[in-house]
């Protein structure tokens, strides 16, 4: 009798976990849900082996949403099952620092303390760097492609700053989407877009300049659903560099 209770209640329990599973799976494959309650879905789901096993199962189905491809990656990687943290490795790997190898799970990152001036040398390094100045301001300092950071520390975490800026396609602002336009000749054009008028469309690219297209050449254009950020740019930083820009951005009030 007792075998039965326990095997009945372990069937409940499984059903469960398994209905938890669809429902979340369902937020991050619906477009129309805003983006912050996909995000969240998807560190749900990595929060348990069946959950995590579901997000490996889209990238086999490729039909891992692809703004949500970095967070799916440290979600998994933070799950607590050690098989389904190693299938991980394989399926959705951590991005790489500039050494080659595979960064630290957020949470681990999050315990580090970096160096602010160091992390400022970073932030401006133009030079085989991230070169950040390139697209954000501090102050009077740098262009404004992407969102100011003037007081950027009183706004984020420490853990939601390593998410800015490791899954930035999870973490668009509203007016710095990014844009893509193909006009009639062919060209494609990208780049958030400033202007949109009867006659005209005007997008700002990665190097801060303008782009005015006459809304009679372009062919088609459409909002992407990934960051202007690019999701490698770790690749021009160590694991220290990213903790000290971190450090750095924190102190930004």
């Amino acid at each position: 009798m007792a075998h039965r209770v326990l095997t009945l209640a372990a069937a409940l329990l499984l059903a469960s976990v398994q209905d938890d599973v669809a429902k979340s799976l369902g937020v991050v494959l619906d477009v129309k849900s805003p983006l912050a309650e996909r995000e969240a879905a998807v560190k749900a789901l990595g929060k348990s082996r069946a959950g995590a096993q579901a997000l490996i199962d889209l990238v086999d189905k490729s039909t891992m949403p692809a703004e949500l491809k970095a967070t799916a990656a440290f979600a998994v990687a933070s799950c607590p099952d050690a098989d389904t943290r190693s299938k991980g490795e394989q399926k959705l790997p951590l991005p790489k620092s500039k050494d080659g190898k595979p960064l630290p799970p957020i949470a681990e990152l999050v315990d580090r303390k970096g160096d602010a001036k160091a992390g400022a040398l970073v932030f401006r390094n133009n030079n085989g760097g991230p070169n950040c100045i390139g697209c954000h301001q501090i102050g009077d300092e740098g262009k404004q492609v992407g969102p100011p950071l003037t007081t950027v520390g009183t706004k984020l975490s420490r853990e939601q700053f390593f998410e800015a800026i490791l899954t930035p396609s999870a973490s668009i602002l509203m007016s710095f989407e990014l844009w893509i336009v193909k006009t009639k000749d062919g060209d494609i054009k990208s780049g958030i877009k400033t202007e949109d008028t009867d006659d005209h469309l005007t997008l700002k690219d990665s190097n801060g300049d303008y782009i005015d297209i006459p809304t009679d050449k372009i062919a088609e254009k459409k909002q992407s659903a990934l960051s202007m950020m690019p999701e490698d740019i770790t690749k021009a930083m160590s694991v220290k560099d990213l903790v000290d820009v971190v450090e750095y951005l924190m102190q930004q009030k």
